[in-house]
């Protein structure tokens, strides 16, 4: 593939469309040929780049996981989960459609889409064990440990997506109560009542 400046930035571009698009229409409503129609994107350049539209989706989704992971830092002590939740719901609410997307299955059952989401899930878990004082990130941590945290951010991204979907809870609402139903041996900073 080419690796020059120019190519780098037109793949880059592609991916921001690809993104804009995701974010508007689920997997299966986008074509190739809706792709080329847009004007931005020939069926050429998806097969030069990407190979097809599978893998200009996951791109897509490799490109939101970078950018979420390098928006989404833990700072050790209390109050550093409160600023990476405020960090992830900034980006959630600048790609609320792509977000929804990816939660909602974009790609079916497609094994490698669930191996780029389940690794962000992965990173973010290491994160917060090392956020909690656990330097090895948690490689030695119980099992029921693991599961909690797990389980917390399956209840993160339910109530993300319950926000999103516009139910009349704000999104102070959501990360207070993300915030207090953080597992107990995290550090926590003081949560005032709602």
């Amino acid at each position: 593939m080419d690796d020059s400046p120019r190519a780098s930035a037109r793949r880059a571009s592609l991916i921001e469309l690809g993104r804009r698009v995701f974010a508007e229409r689920s997997y299966d409503e986008v074509t190739t040929q809706f792709l080329a129609e847009s004007g931005e994107m020939s069926m050429g350049l998806l097969y030069r780049y990407f190979g097809d539209k599978r893998g200009f989706y996951l791109a897509c989704l490799r490109d939101a996981a970078a950018e979420l992971l390098g928006l989404v830092q833990f700072v050790p002590g209390p109050g550093g989960a409160g600023a990476a939740l405020t960090s992830f719901f900034d980006a959630v609410a600048a790609n609320p459609g792509f977000f929804r997307g990816v939660l909602r299955g974009g790609i079916g059952a497609d094994a490698e889409a669930w191996r780029i989401v389940q690794g962000v899930r992965n990173e973010i878990v290491a994160r917060l064990f090392v956020a909690a004082g656990r330097a090895d990130a948690g490689l030695g941590a119980p099992p029921q440990e693991h599961l909690a945290l797990h389980a917390w951010l399956g209840s993160v991204e339910s109530a993300t997506l319950f926000w999103l979907d516009g139910n009349g809870v704000d999104r102070a609402a959501v990360e207070h109560l993300i915030l207090r139903t953080l597992p107990e041996f995290l550090p926590r900073a003081p949560v005032e009542p709602s």
